[in-house]
């Protein structure tokens, strides 16, 4: 399936044959990958956070959205301000584990967890 989507700033058209699903698309390595995908012409869709702890939020991301690959780069706890325990097990686990219950009936190429 090719979706075609149209650059706002310089108006030319891009044709992008997969689609990703990426958690975490604010952070460093996030960005990063976000901009990869784009280049490699598979469209970065990023999830956004408070749909990662709710199941009807990611139900509804996926129906809206059907994708290729799914990019787990979500995390909490990984900057020296980040004490929280409870934050820490729900980012880290819960989210994880929202994300594979929810898109384990999706035919997606790969789930990428990192």
């Amino acid at each position: 399936m090719q979706t075609i989507i149209s650059d706002k700033f310089n108006m030319t058209t891009t044709a992008y044959y997969f689609s990703a699903a990426v958690s975490g698309s604010s952070g460093v390595i996030g960005r990063q990958l976000m901009k990869r995908l784009n280049e490699a012409r598979i469209n970065p869709i990023p999830i956004p956070r408070d749909f990662l702890y709710k199941h009807d939020g990611l139900h509804y991301f996926f129906s809206v959205y059907p994708v290729n690959f799914i990019f787990n780069l979500a995390s909490y706890g990984n900057s020296y301000d980040q004490i929280d325990d409870l934050k820490i097990v729900s980012a880290n686990i819960n989210c994880l584990a929202n994300l594979l219950l929810i898109s384990k009936d999706l035919p997606y190429f790969g789930f990428i967890n990192f």
